[in-house]
């Protein structure tokens, strides 16, 4: 699981999906609950790639996993111009979507973009050591029978 292993995939509706296999694929070890944050994470990232980093059919995008020192840093770099992580309007009310970054920022425990001569790269850290005593138990089922 330590290590760096990067995807490149290409631009399209699938590959938020893809993202989501691979993350999973390599955090596979860390707490169900960081996973699931990860997935979350990912495929925000992935999506605004693909929506709004001006991406071409056949543009490539990379994902990229890292699990360091109890958190897991989650990457996606294509070749749009980057956004300001500071500077998010608030979502319309009753408007789908516009929330996907605040939801990022509740969710890591530090996040940025980076603007380079090759595009955006949009990262997070998550922490993984004692998320799961940070979420609350799953409501308990009623005996059937």
């Amino acid at each position: 699981m330590e290590g760096r292993d990067v995807l490149t995939l290409v631009a399209s509706p699938q590959a938020a999906s893809i993202a989501r296999s691979y993350t999973r694929d390599r955090l596979s070890g860390l707490p169900q609950p960081a996973i699931e944050d990860a997935l979350l994470v990912v495929t925000e990232f992935v999506t605004n790639a693909v929506l709004h980093a001006d991406c071409s059919p056949g543009t490539e995008l990379s994902v990229a996993c890292t699990v360091i020192r109890g958190h897991a840093r989650i990457e996606v770099r294509d070749p749009g111009p980057c956004f300001d992580p500071g500077r998010r309007a608030a979502p319309e009310p009753g408007r789908e979507g516009g929330r996907g970054l605040a939801i990022v920022g509740a969710l890591a425990r530090r996040w940025g973009a980076e603007r380079s001569d090759d595009g955006c790269l949009a990262w997070a850290e998550l922490d993984y050591v004692g998320v799961a005593a940070r979420r609350p138990a799953p409501p308990a089922q009623a005996p059937t029978g």
